[in-house]
């Protein structure tokens, strides 16, 4: 079988269970010569589906319902080709209303929306059939009054209503308010009603969207109009849902910060987002249709090509590019894309959604050379103030000799404690200076180690002799950390210093180690001055020392390294304070299991 199609958009058939299920009249399908051919059913079934078909009729055939019998199927009228065909009929009683068959049907689903305008080319005889069986809702209207006649049996499954409800009733009873004097106007009417869409209250108060077409009609010798209500309420909701996303695509996009583009397979720009003319200085129409590749730096053209080529022969859904865009007025603009592939009728395009990250950009490269620039200064200050503090030193060192051997040390003494306090306050602010710039620079190298926090302790206190009070460790298991040891030494060393160098009355500063579940905590306490509260936000910030500590040396910087050593450790720092009360220090470290 070669190009066949049905001859009529609507056949009919008649089926006895008591013949084994014969179906007939056969199927009249047409040639490509116009040539007739008739055949059987099943012939364009497969044999389970047409099994299958016969044994739905004969339960419906014995099931108690008024309902008509309604299928789809697939009709193999080729090899490959198929066309959708509704089967729908109704019980007839023969013999005297001693057995039952069945009578109905086949009509092409595209030929569905020729149904009122053909209407009058149905076979008196089946005019009921086709009106009570097609998944439809059909009305008869008293042309004249307005009054519904009959409705078939898709009306009341759809519209809740019973017949006995609905006839007699005028139609217009189930037009909503907003469409009843537009419609009652072309329903009407001698002419076709065709295309037009109306909403219908159903008897529950909800309404269905429906495309109306009507007809007049001969029917029991009296002209009627017939209508056909398609229902359509899936259609209008999936239109409003695309309606709404459309508007609210429309207002992101418009109000995005994103700069979007689409661009087709010759990379030529078929839309933009409108703020490309803020950032580029070009209209609308001096983009559209041009070579997006036209715009790209050309250091950046041979990269876009060859990543485009890639993501292509690749099949990538997505992927991320930076690229430098030219101005109108010459200049550069960076933008950091993220592309969407995809495709459609007119072939492969891309999406992108691109950020301006110029400023970004530049602010990066100023911060590289600024921290190149103060590890440059950091690197000559220090050597700078290195090589007069050690002339500073060597001579104060002969010069103590000198004295010494010339008998007069005791008038210079002052002088030279003097010098020396001095030598140590500038060795030490140089260090800290050293510190400070190499940790700004990224300088500094972490060598983390796992460390018994207790032992580490122990040791320190006992080579520097520090004058504190070590509380016991009470934990059950050993209390291991990981960090850097030359950091970490620096950061308790600075801090039980403090404490010793603020605390009053000649009491011990006290140190420890505790841990609670996954975290460990080393903890100095002193009894000195305190930090006062206006002071406490800013301490640990580079040169900022207490309001109350005018009367002890220090240079500002001890915390502010401490807390950089914190940082590059991944350690947590704390503290309590209250001013004349004394401040205790927290080091918060992650437990290492044991």
């Amino acid at each position: 079988m070669k190009n066949l199609t049905l001859k009529k958009f609507i056949s009919y058939w008649e089926w006895d269970f008591m013949l084994q299920g014969a179906f007939s009249p056969d199927l009249y399908f047409v040639g490509e010569e116009g040539v007739e051919y008739a055949f059987q059913l099943r012939h364009f079934l497969e044999e389970t589906t047409f099994q299958q078909l016969q044994n739905e009729l004969e339960r419906y055939l014995h099931r108690d319902t008024i309902a008509p019998f309604v299928k789809h199927l697939q009709f193999q009228i080729c090899d490959n080709e198929y066309t959708e065909v509704i089967l729908s009929g109704n019980k007839v009683k023969v013999d005297g209303g001693k057995s039952l068959k069945m009578i109905g049907s086949f009509i092409r689903e595209e030929g569905l929306e020729q149904l009122i305008p053909r209407i009058n080319d149905i076979e008196p005889q089946y005019l009921e059939l086709v009106y009570e069986s097609i998944p439809e809702m059909i009305f008869i209207i008293d042309k004249e009054k307005g009054g519904i006649v009959s409705c078939n049996h898709e009306v009341e499954k759809k519209l809740l209503y019973s017949k006995d409800e609905l006839i007699g009733e005028h139609y217009s009873m189930l037009l909503s308010v907003e469409d009843r004097h537009i419609a009652e106007l072309g329903l009407i009417a001698d002419d076709l009603v065709a295309n037009r869409f109306f909403t219908i209250s159903r008897k529950d108060g909800s309404n269905l969207y429906v495309k109306i077409s009507g007809r007049t009609i001969d029917y029991k010798g009296k002209s009627y109009k017939i209508i056909v209500l398609i229902d359509k309420s899936d259609l209008a909701k999936t239109e409003r849902e695309l309606a709404r996303r459309e508007r609210e695509y429309r207002q992101l996009v418009e109000n995005s910060s994103d700069y979007i583009t689409i661009i087709n397979s010759d990379f030529k720009i078929e839309w933009l987002s409108k703020n490309f003319e803020d950032s580029l200085g070009y209209g609308y129409e001096e983009l559209k249709g041009e070579s997006f590749l036209k715009f790209i730096h050309p250091e950046d053209r041979p990269y876009m090509e060859r990543l485009t080529i890639q993501a292509v022969s690749e099949n990538w859904k997505n992927y991320q590019h930076e690229i430098k865009i030219q101005k109108k007025d010459g200049d550069y603009v960076i933008f950091q894309s993220d592309v969407v592939r995809y495709s459609d009728d007119a072939g492969n395009k891309a999406i992108t959604y691109s950020k301006d990250i110029t400023a970004l950009r530049r602010a990066e490269n100023e911060q590289k050379r600024l921290n190149k620039l103060k590890g440059e200064f950091v690197s000559i200050a220090s050597h700078q103030l290195r090589t007069p503090l050690a002339t500073f030193q060597t001579n104060l060192e002969l010069l103590d000799h000198l004295i010494k051997k010339e008998g007069k040390a005791e008038k210079l003494d002052v002088c030279l404690n003097r010098l020396n306090v001095e030598l140590a306050r500038m060795s030490a602010m140089t260090e800290g200076l050293l510190l400070i710039g190499k940790t700004d620079a990224n300088q500094i190298e972490v060598t983390p180690k796992c460390i018994n926090l207790c032992e580490f302790l122990r040791k320190l206190v006992e080579t520097e002799c520090y004058n504190v009070q070590v509380k016991r460790y009470r934990g059950e298991t050993p209390p291991l950390i990981v960090a850097d040891p030359f950091l970490l030494t620096n950061v308790i060393s600075n801090l039980v210093e403090n404490a010793l160098k603020y605390t009053v009355d000649n009491m011990p500063p006290v140190v420890g180690v505790t841990k609670e579940g996954d975290t460990t905590t080393f903890y100095v306490k002193d009894y000195g001055v305190g930090i006062p509260l206006e002071d406490q936000e800013t301490i640990f910030e580079s040169f900022t020392r207490g309001s109350n500590v005018h009367d002890f040396a220090g240079t500002g910087l001890g915390l502010a390294i401490v807390k950089r050593f914190c940082d590059l450790m991944n350690v947590s720092i704390s503290f309590e304070s209250e001013k004349g009360q004394g401040t205790i220090f927290y080091l918060s470290f992650i437990s290492r299991p044991s």
